[in-house]
């Protein structure tokens, strides 16, 4: 498909030289219609079981292979992008490697201040119990008679407290983002057991798989250190004639993704379009790993874990990405589009929010307005529980208090209003991991859903709709099968590029496919 979108002159200045694209570009296959989507989804399942067959040919010698597997192994040469004569942008410019700082004082702080604590809870209950001043200087030891006669008050009730708080949220974080414990490369797969191993052994195969067709499609990775020590694994796609300072898409994750698992065509759909795009995996997800101390892995990976609470440690990574982009890379900040899926929508959204010094772009695609409800509506279906139960109930309670115990909560549509850069929603009426009652567009509307079938058409092209609340909104078509983590179809990519154009300031207007 070539698809092709005029601009026109807007009163918004647009950048000038090359960089700015005169049309959309679409050569990828896509689907177009919802009958080719229901056609060719198990194509792709079969398609990816085809490269797992590849893959282990590959491993023969050319010499000792017939006509047909030497054909096979051509296949995968163009599967893995090896085109003739493909050209692909330079990348002497880009850098590397980069050192985050601090996103602000208080996790600077509380770096510190959270392992203090548990410090002072062992050396106050140690100092107790095992040393006793002189008997006659007894009454002169006023702090040793204070923990001592209130023990419980001043030791053991706060040293629970904050152990079972630590842990609630660990436990918790496995279930909201479990990537981490899906895709773990790091030391504690040792412990893992070997039912949980064989489970993850498949996508962990297939990520290692399908790493090389980034790559190959013009992918450079990066290693950016956030300031408490995770080394987050990145992957940055450069535009086609852009600059590295040009506009720039960082796409967050959703709860359960790795984006070595992303299709190639991923990135071709926005390089094609003069765009740069970064992918990037959350700590603990693949290579996203605790930097070594005293040169071991296992000790800097529970020193992390200890010292950074995952809701924390989210919004770090999320820090490194954009400071990298900003400072490294020099993309102003109204040239930054965070794209963010699920609860990557969420993560983003709170990144806008907190540094509205930095005005840039926010695509919230099929996110919640608040991780809690999401949470709780889940939850009996996490714990096998069936929803109409009134063991259900109870389920979604304690799923509630827990939540608020653990302090995991992601304010969607509180930090929706903080936002200063230009912003979108993407949202679809008919969820069936984030129902529309508890979306971050039902939230802040109280309407109800507009699915994009049934959409007008010229509403469909327009590159600024906004619905009668005033919110620029992309209305998904609805379906009978996975509305949450599908891809787009045409015209809904169509409307999402156009969309992006007009954030960053190209602003084409009219769409002809």
């Amino acid at each position: 498909l070539d698809v092709e979108v005029n601009s026109v002159p807007t009163d918004e200045p647009a950048d000038p030289g090359p960089s700015s694209p005169p049309q959309i570009i679409i050569q990828s296959p896509m689907y177009t219609t919802e009958k080719q989507w229901e056609e060719n989804v198990p194509v792709g399942v079969a398609a990816r079981g085809r490269e797992v067959e590849l893959q282990e040919k590959r491993s023969v010698p050319l010499a000792k292979r017939s006509g047909d597997e030497e054909d096979d192994f051509d296949e995968q040469a163009i599967l893995l992008g090896k085109q003739a004569g493909a050209a692909l942008p330079a990348m002497d410019d880009i850098p590397r490697y980069f050192k985050g700082s601090w996103p602000n004082m208080y996790e600077r702080v509380m770096y510190t201040v959270r392992p203090a604590v548990d410090v002072y809870f062992l050396c106050a209950l140690f100092f107790v119990t095992f040393f006793s001043p002189p008997t006659d200087e007894a009454e002169k030891w006023v702090v040793y008679n204070t923990l001592n006669s209130h023990r419980f008050i001043f030791i053991w009730l706060p040293f629970w407290w904050r152990f079972f708080r630590s842990f609630l949220h660990f436990l918790i974080s496995l279930a909201i983002i479990p990537g981490p414990l899906m895709f773990n490369e790091g030391p504690l797969t040792r412990f893992y057991p070997k039912w949980l191993l064989d489970t993850i052994e498949e996508g962990n195969m297939f990520r290692t798989l399908l790493r090389p067709r980034l790559e190959k499609s013009g992918g450079i990775t990066l290693q950016l250190v956030s300031a408490d020590g995770v080394a987050v694994d990145a992957m940055y796609f450069r535009g086609d004639d852009a600059s590295p300072d040009g506009p720039t898409v960082v796409r967050f994750n959703g709860n359960a993704e790795a984006f070595e698992l992303q299709d190639d065509v991923l990135p071709k759909i926005y390089t094609q379009n003069g765009l740069n795009l970064i992918i990037f995996n959350y700590r603990g997800v693949g290579r996203s790993r605790w930097l070594k101390v005293f040169n071991n892995d296992l000790a800097g990976t529970l020193l992390g874990l200890w010292r950074t609470p995952s809701v924390n440690g989210t919004a770090m990574d999320a820090w490194t990405l954009l400071e990298y982009v900003v400072k490294e890379l020099r993309v102003p900040p109204k040239k930054v589009v965070l794209l963010g899926h699920s609860i990557g929508g969420a993560i983003a959204t709170h990144l806008a929010a907190t540094h509205p010094s930095l005005p840039v772009c926010l695509c919230n695609s099929r996110s919640f307005g608040y991780l809690s409800a999401v949470a709780v509506h889940l939850s009996p279906h996490f714990l096998g529980v069936l929803p109409g139960t009134p063991k259900a109930k109870y389920v979604r309670m304690f799923a509630g208090g827990g939540l608020w115990l653990a302090g995991w909560e992601y304010r969607t549509v509180d930090n929706w209003a903080k936002v200063q850069g230009f912003k979108w929603i993407e949202y679809s009426g008919a969820d069936h991991i984030i129902p529309y009652e508890l979306s971050l567009h039902h939230c802040l509307t109280g309407k109800q859903a507009k699915s994009g079938k049934n959409a007008k058409e010229e509403e469909m092209s327009r590159p600024d709709t906004r619905d009668d609340q005033g919110l620029r909104v992309i209305a998904l078509v609805d379906l009978d099968t996975d509305n949450h983590n599908r891809l787009l179809f045409e015209e809904e990519l169509i409307q999402h590029l156009t969309m992006i154009m007009h954030a960053v300031g190209w602003a084409p207007a009219q769409s002809a496919v």
